[in-house]
């Protein structure tokens, strides 16, 4: 199943990638219904580049067995869980100052400010349902 989602992701990121260089080269990106047709070739060529390497290094970088013994370990997995756990503040706390500092110098519409903030919320919420239902149940 793991393999089937890896190669699914490849596609789609060669898909992206190669799709966006099809439309850039015939010129269609005028034609795009998209407010900023010149970053098309940026925005399809980052995003396509970045699938392609997440479905590589899923695909082709596999665990020796000492490697998934290893990851297994509940040691491993609570210091992986704290390491996740710091990365998720210090990442929620740079986000809300970048949503405030682009919000107040006018770099962002109101579109993307709901967005973004709808994101932060539904992350905070997503951890603090987490939290009291562990909480409940442990």
């Amino acid at each position: 199943m793991k393999k089937i989602v890896s190669f699914g992701i490849l596609t789609i990121g060669f898909l992206t990638f190669l799709g966006g260089l099809f439309l850039y080269g015939l010129g269609i990106r005028q034609l795009l219904p998209i407010p900023r047709p010149d970053l098309f070739i940026w925005a399809t060529s980052i995003a396509g580049i970045a699938l392609i390497i997440c479905g590589v290094c899923e695909l082709f970088f596999k665990k020796t067995r000492e490697q998934e013994i290893e990851a297994k370990d509940e040691r491993n997995i609570a210091l992986g869980n704290a390491a996740k756990a710091t990365g998720f503040e210090v990442f929620t706390s740079l986000f809300s100052i970048a949503i405030l500092i682009l919000a107040l110098l006018g770099y962002m519409n109101t579109v993307s400010f709901f967005t973004l903030f709808a994101a932060f919320f539904i992350g905070k919420s997503a951890f603090i349902g987490r939290l009291c239902y562990l909480h409940k149940n442990m």
